[in-house]
């Protein structure tokens, strides 16, 4: 009897120690998975939309993003002008904006930096030969503009804000004066089409 009570100890033991190292290896895993369960901000600025939840399963390349993250940095103001019109435009070159929410004002900025390449001029890696039988239609080139410091403070201007660009290029003086009137009853018309 002595030897199997022995036995039956050294077994209740054997057992008792693989249920600790279970529980042990399943308390690892939990730490490793709390450890990489925090999401890390890439710069200063803020979350504007939280699409994650708690228990939520993630990969590190997701498909769909867990959440908004609007950065906290200078905003920036791009206007897209035609291909034909981009060869006269340069840095230094003045501008007026209008912003539909806010009718007959009239914002003076001035170009910053003309995009040296546009989407349509890149080739993505797809394992297909490009074919040129259809059209595609030109796309406008992105032009950074620079407000004047305060300038556009009163506006108080979402992030994604539309308005309406134009800029004087000096070619054609003689023209601005019709383009200024032109472009202000423009600025007018979001007071009578509003909403």
């Amino acid at each position: 009897m002595a030897v199997e009570q022995v036995d039956t100890a050294r077994d209740q033991r054997d057992e008792a120690r693989d249920k600790v190292q279970a529980v042990e290896a399943q308390l690892a895993i939990a730490q490793h998975n709390l450890n990489h369960s925090v999401i890390t901000a890439p710069t200063d600025g803020y979350v504007a939309q939280l699409l994650v939840r708690p228990g939520f399963m993630t990969v590190p390349l997701p498909f769909a993003p867990l959440m908004v993250f609007v950065h906290q940095e200078p905003d920036a103001f791009v206007a897209a002008f035609p291909q034909n019109v981009i060869q006269s435009v340069k840095p230094g070159a003045p501008v007026e904006v209008f912003f539909p929410f806010s009718p007959g004002h009239v914002f003076k900025a001035k170009v910053k930096q003309v995009a040296a390449v546009i989407a349509e001029g890149q080739i993505l890696a797809n394992g297909e030969l490009k074919s040129f039988t259809a059209h595609v239609p030109p796309g406008k080139v992105p032009v950074l503009l620079e407000f004047e410091a305060g300038e556009l403070d009163p506006l108080a201007l979402p992030g994604g804000a539309a308005g309406e660009a134009t800029v004087y290029t000096g070619q054609f003086p003689f023209t601005n004066i019709l383009r200024r009137i032109l472009f202000r009853m423009r600025s007018w018309e979001n007071y009578v089409f509003a909403g």
